[in-house]
């Protein structure tokens, strides 16, 4: 079998950070090393850094999307990934095979919410011949596990489908790790499609939505998925009256969904007022710990530390500080938590 540590790196981009976060953790458990990038200009600068052995391209991102940004990565042919295969991301109907993809240079698609063993899989078909044992493994994993209290409770819930989540994300690990950052990024995302609704910025509005059907779509919320897809049409062929008619069910329905995880989850505002203040020590000890642990890229370890640091209250002069903390190890930005710390 090839040693797979020896296949290179793999470039994700994709400006949805569960997305990113996900696909990244679905290849580390495969020993399968990943950079991740959340715009078109950013894996550009990545590409012209590092020589990559794949590139999984989101294509619609906002400002430049991934068949621009990845038409600028191919023009680089003297560079280092400017033959580097690239695999697109897309949550658009795909017909012909995804021919129109390959027509600009993409070696392959992959539909989005991304089913995990399916992007396992061809990860492998394109960095190494021999990908044996891989989907087996997968298999028997997950036919080994016995679920937890947390996920006992999500399978009662009517309104999002366990299976499909579990399926889309690869593990109960992953699956947990996508209905936390679907929920602590609920409140963001809602401001943020209300905000775009209200300055009639229609462009913005789309792409939002856009990433919440996938987002909803990963953790098997399809309700929510749909009718932000509906939504995403609406945009796209400029039917205000259907995004008039539609945009408030939908923002009910994603604050509904929130509510609901936090339950689940144990989350409420009242119980956030109630954290104890870490002491100044604690913090930093707590800091030192993490900037270790992200030279050496030990994910697991820092995830430990991040949940016990949510067990309490940050004081205000921190709170910048740590907010940035957590945001780059949602990213698995390592080298950005270093140079922070």
């Amino acid at each position: 079998m090839t040693d797979i540590n020896s296949l290179g790196k793999v470039l994700v981009v994709d400006d949805t950070d569960m997305n990113n976060i996900l696909i990244k953790k679905l290849l580390s458990k495969r020993g399968i090393q990943a950079d991740s990038a959340t715009s078109g200009p950013e894996a550009i600068e990545k590409a012209q850094k590092e020589k990559y052995a794949l590139i999984l391209m989101d294509h619609m991102m906002p400002d430049m999307d991934g068949v621009a940004a990845f038409k600028a990565i191919k023009s680089d042919s003297v560079g280092l990934n400017g033959k580097t295969p690239c695999i697109v991301l897309t949550a658009n109907s795909v017909e012909d095979g995804g021919q129109a993809y390959k027509d600009t240079g993409f070696c392959d698609y992959i539909q989005k919410p991304v089913n995990g063993r399916l992007l396992c899989n061809k990860v492998m078909e394109y960095m190494a011949e021999d990908e044996t044992g891989v989907d087996e493994a997968v298999t028997q994993e997950n036919d080994a596990q016995i679920f937890p209290d947390w996920a006992q409770r999500i399978k009662e819930i009517k309104w999002i489908s366990f299976d499909k989540g579990i399926d889309n994300c690869g593990g109960i690990d992953e699956y947990r790790d996508a209905l936390e950052i679907f929920f602590s990024t609920s409140e963001l995302r809602i401001k943020e499609i209300r905000d775009f609704y209200e300055n009639e910025d229609w462009d913005n509005y789309t792409i939002k939505v856009h990433a919440l059907k996938s987002t909803a779509g990963i953790i098997g919320v399809m309700s929510l998925s749909r009718l932000a897809e509906e939504l995403e049409d609406a945009g796209k062929n400029g039917n205000i009256n259907r995004i008039n008619e539609k945009t408030e069910p939908l923002l009910d329905m994603y604050e509904e969904c929130s509510l609901g995880l936090g339950e689940v989850f144990g989350r409420s505002a009242d119980e956030e007022t109630k954290k104890p203040v870490i002491s100044s020590e604690m913090l930093a000890e707590a800091y030192e710990m993490l900037g270790g642990y992200a030279l050496r890229m030990d994910y697991d370890n820092m995830e430990s530390i991040i949940s016990d640091l949510e067990s309490y209250e940050v004081p205000l002069y921190e709170k910048e500080k740590y907010d940035r903390l957590r945001e780059l190890w949602l990213k698995m930005d390592f080298k950005g938590i270093a140079a922070l710390l």
